[in-house]
């Protein structure tokens, strides 16, 4: 079972299905609630990891009761798990509920700065098995966090898109950098995970994350971390982070995307 290929696939979709179907629905005192189509989908993808319906379900769409268990033809094995299933559709959910809760918030949006912050974090960590998700939301993040002058979280969150970015590059064996250094990228944002997975390749392959995960864009949001930690004052951030440049000022390379950066 290809579960984190199905995993980016089924989440991509689900982003997409957000922006086309109503979430919410106003009620008679003006305020929004869950719409029914929500509901509908909640339904559906708490029922897919139902070991118990699945056979009725099966049943309904036409296919045998076995298709789940039978093993496919040139395979050793039945390569379904029920435990992947389940962390599938947890998080499906999870991405579902983080997605409802920025629509049910967003006539407050706009006044209440702290609450939308909450939500892109949400939406960030809900939508992280697909980069180019997982970094929109983590920007939204970060602008929020300047809007609100918080320039140390606003840096966090820039520090969170290089390390999405170099996880997709060490998992490639880019060359450029290599586990160690996302470990001190982890140590600037703890947000960032020490996974090194396949999730980015997936998504490559569906073609999400392709324009955003290269070293000129690692290196363009290493500088962008490094101007907000400049104005938190917090310098000794901006040495760390300028030590991960190093291989590229050794070899010449992105000179003058560093020009204008304060050194420290």
């Amino acid at each position: 079972m290809q579960s984190a290929r199905l995993r980016v696939m089924l989440t991509i979709t689900l982003s997409e299905l957000m922006s086309e179907v109503q979430v919410t629905q106003m009620m008679s005192d003006g305020t929004l609630e869950e719409s029914g189509e929500a509901r509908r989908l909640r339904k559906s993808l708490e029922e897919m990891a139902d070991e118990r319906i699945s056979p009725s379900i099966l049943k309904e769409s036409g296919l045998p009761e076995n298709a789940l268990i039978s093993i496919p033809d040139k395979s050793a094995e039945n390569r379904w798990s029920w435990t992947e299933v389940k962390y599938l559709s947890n998080s499906l959910l999870l991405a579902l509920d983080a997605s409802l809760e920025h629509a049910l918030l967003s006539p407050v949006m706009n006044m209440d700065r702290y609450a939308a912050a909450e939500s892109y974090y949400k939406l960030a960590t809900a939508f992280a098995p697909v980069p180019d998700l997982h970094i929109m939301w983590l920007l939204h993040l970060c602008d929020a966090h300047q809007e609100m002058l918080s320039w140390a979280e606003a840096a966090q969150c820039a520090v969170a898109v290089v390390g999405v970015v170099m996880q997709a590059l060490v998992a490639r064996n880019d060359g450029v950098w290599c586990r160690d250094h996302v470990t001190s990228i982890r140590k600037l944002c703890p947000m960032v995970s020490s996974d090194i997975t396949c999730e980015a390749s997936a998504a490559e392959v569906e073609g999400y994350g392709a324009s955003k995960l290269t070293v000129d864009s690692a290196v363009k949001y290493l500088q962008l971390a490094n101007k907000l930690f400049s104005q938190a004052e917090l310098h000794h951030f901006c040495a760390n982070i300028l030590e991960l440049v190093i291989l590229f000022t050794k070899a010449g390379e992105h000179m003058d995307n560093w020009r204008s950066v304060t050194p420290y």
